[in-house]
């Protein structure tokens, strides 16, 4: 059995719900944390022994909420794992995701999701707060122009790293709703599409230049130990999947856990993407046509599965892959891993 995962998604304003992905036998309790620091405990919250556990949050302006779970011995730091930030629709923290050597993912070190160039002023400040020191950049240079990062802060720096993934820009296109509809796309046109997108993944893993692109990126956090990243694409969806699941099969995240948190595009982008279904339909007239483009820009889990399948079996997992064919050393592995579990 996988170790306990905590964690737990935003409600409103006030309230948030805790997940756990194990019964407990004993009642636990939850503390408010004034950082992602163990030692920084506040005020115990609530005591519980429900998978499912609503509770006040903590909620500072312009400042994220941390909290604790402890169960006998096992202590975690938690977070809200998908973060409510004005403009964005898929700003996520892969934190908390239990890991090799029984341990754990940091959280509030590494960060996944879509563009800034939506990101309103309103959420600015909240995300200067993250101290975010690097962004990772997976878009095209035609992406880059149309779609200008904004700014979070004079000490961010950008490495932008394009794995030329045109399937993958074509879904964040759709993600966008830049796209035109016709009334001629149906299922066929999804299982392509589908077909399309799992060979995307195989390319992620084989493709040369790709394989420089992502060794860059490990590369670049082997060598920053104290850097907090936000790695992104255009929707979040399948190139900074992509990116996250190596970092996390790396880290000897199992691989439910891995699969989970690619899916969970679908909940953080749930009411955009409903949105954009009625908008479908309404240029479409044509239910088979909206279910065939919302089908387009959903996180499948056959996608992200067919990368970790082609590295498990032609190159005999995550460390072998990543030494012999992404160049990194193996003292820049072990610091990958001291760097981000704790």
């Amino acid at each position: 059995m996988n170790k306990q995962l905590v964690e737990s998604f935003h409600l409103d304003d006030d309230k948030s719900i805790l997940c756990l992905s194990q019964e407990v036998e004993e009642e636990y309790k939850v503390f408010y944390l004034n950082s992602n620091n163990p030692e920084d405990m506040d005020q115990l919250v609530e005591v519980s022994r429900e998978m499912r556990l609503v509770f006040d949050t903590n909620k500072q302006e312009s400042k994220r909420s941390y909290y604790a779970w402890q169960n006998g011995d096992d202590y975690r730091i938690f977070a809200d794992r998908i973060l409510k930030v004005d403009g964005m629709f898929n700003f996520r923290d892969i934190g908390g995701y239990p890991a090799m050597d029984n341990k754990t993912v940091q959280w509030g070190r590494l960060y996944r999701g879509d563009h800034l160039f939506n990101l309103d002023d309103s959420g600015l400040e909240f995300v200067e707060g993250l101290k975010i020191d690097t962004i990772i950049d997976l878009r095209s240079d035609a992406e880059l122009l149309e779609y200008p990062n904004k700014s979070i802060g004079k000490a961010t720096r950008t490495l932008h790293l394009d794995p030329k993934a045109h399937a993958a820009e074509l879904s964040a296109a759709l993600m966008d709703g830049n796209s035109k509809p016709t009334k001629n796309q149906n299922s066929e046109t999804l299982k392509r599409y589908h077909d399309e997108m799992s060979k995307q993944q195989i390319t992620f893993v084989n493709d040369e230049h790709c394989k420089k692109v992502f060794g860059t990126m490990l590369h670049e956090i082997a060598n920053n130990p104290k850097d907090n990243y936000y790695i992104h694409c255009r929707g979040g969806k399948d190139r900074t999947g992509y990116a996250l699941m190596l970092i996390e099969g790396l880290l000897g995240v199992p691989v439910e856990y891995m699969v989970y948190d690619y899916i969970l595009t679908n909940t953080a982008r749930k009411n955009k993407n409903i949105a954009y279904w009625n908008k479908f339909y309404g240029i479409t007239k044509d239910i088979s046509t909206a279910n065939t483009l919302y089908g387009i820009f959903a996180a499948v889990d056959d996608f992200i599965i067919a990368s970790i399948n082609e590295i498990m079996t032609h190159y005999g997992g995550f460390e072998s892959y990543v030494l012999n064919e992404l160049g990194l050393t193996f003292e820049e592995v072990t610091k990958i891993r001291s760097n981000f579990l704790e």
